[in-house]
């Protein structure tokens, strides 16, 4: 998205203008940058929304657009990433992951509200009924494909798998045998065959995920998920294999504005993540013959994700609340730097 800063007279940004511009087609290899910003709660305690301004808006939603205004709904943002969703099931590896600061909607978009419903449903479960209904039609032209889920926690630098209980506890390590494939120890798979059983699976992982409540959220997520989704075609025409990885990062936050300091190592721990996540995209936005994916589990993890071959977009989240200006302001200059990032193009994984 374009983003416009008016000052005032003392030199400091006063408003934001996010206005709707054409990312690079699909196939290119951009890293795609998506902003999303989620309506004013009546917790905010604010009347307006002057200090950002949607221009293209109209009042209306379009399919194309790239800048989504709070009144957005969940299936108007689907909508615009079924299409690469969609491309897992033709063997492309798929990544799309959520940013921002804590208490701006990340899990709202990723996941939704719980109990799921149709219309609040997220990314995730909406990413789920879209890979299902197409298989049965893909079934009548000779497809038969097979689905392993996964959902994993990193957690103050430790891999913990959602999908088992907390009082097991077993240690999850990455390794990376060959140079394309990131492998964890202990990690648990179960092969999935309808929509309840995924959705029963992202009960489980909600339910064991680590959140904890701040002054700017109450249900504060602690962690970042990650939700693989591998996928398995055979036909006639021969085979493909892919990936749909689907993450929920943790929020970003100041210590003097989430009240967390009795959680003091936690916070550190989620900046300091969040910090090597940009450094990698800033090696890879300069084309650096080293990329520090190892600085962090989280980008040691997604290294395929950033820098592989995987269709990969971002969401970054924003509050509408003035208070939050100063945060929103630095999330989208993040977004602006993995907007320049190229990782090639993404190829299909056929046989």
């Amino acid at each position: 998205a374009i983003v416009v800063l008016f000052k005032h007279s003392r030199g400091r940004p006063s408003m934001i203008i996010l206005e709707t511009n054409c990312f690079c087609p699909m196939g290119e290899g951009n890293i795609r940058v998506f902003c999303r910003v989620r309506p004013l709660l009546p917790s905010d305690h604010a009347e307006n929304l002057e200090h950002v301004q949607f221009p293209n808006d109209n009042g209306r939603e379009s399919k194309v657009q790239r800048v989504f205004p709070p009144c957005s709904s969940q299936e108007v943002v689907f909508e615009d990433i079924s299409l690469i969703v969609q491309s897992a099931l033709d063997g492309y590896n798929v990544s799309i992951f959520a940013y921002g600061q804590t208490g701006s909607g990340k899990t709202y978009t990723m996941e939704g509200p719980h109990p799921l419903q149709d219309d609040t449903m997220g990314i995730i479960p909406r990413a789920v009924h879209q890979m299902f209904n197409s298989v049965v039609e893909l079934k009548d032209k000779g497809w038969k494909y097979t689905f392993t889920a996964s959902f994993l926690e990193i957690y103050n630098e430790t891999i913990r798998d959602l999908l088992v209980d907390k009082t097991v506890k077993k240690e999850h390590k990455i390794k990376r045998p060959t140079s394309n494939a990131v492998h964890v120890t202990n990690r648990k798979y179960l092969n999935v065959e309808t929509v309840e059983e995924v959705l029963s699976l992202i009960k489980i992982a909600k339910q064991n995920r680590a959140t904890a409540c701040t002054r700017m959220n109450e249900s504060s997520s602690r962690s970042h998920s990650v939700f693989q989704l591998k996928i398995e075609g055979l036909s006639k025409k021969g085979n493909i294999t892919s990936t749909l990885t689907l993450i929920d990062l943790v929020g970003s936050e100041r210590i003097d504005k989430s009240e967390s300091r009795d959680r003091l190592k936690e916070t550190k721990a989620i900046n300091c993540s969040l910090s090597n996540l940009g450094g990698v995209f800033i090696a890879l936005a300069n084309k650096d013959t080293f990329v520090p994916y190892r600085n962090s589990k989280l980008t040691y993890l997604l290294q395929n994700c950033l820098g592989g071959n995987s269709k990969t977009l971002m969401f970054v989240n924003i509050s509408p609340k003035n208070s939050s200006f100063g945060e929103s302001l630095n999330s989208l200059r993040f977004a602006s730097k993995v907007n320049k990032c190229v990782i090639g193009t993404a190829v299909a994984n056929r046989k």
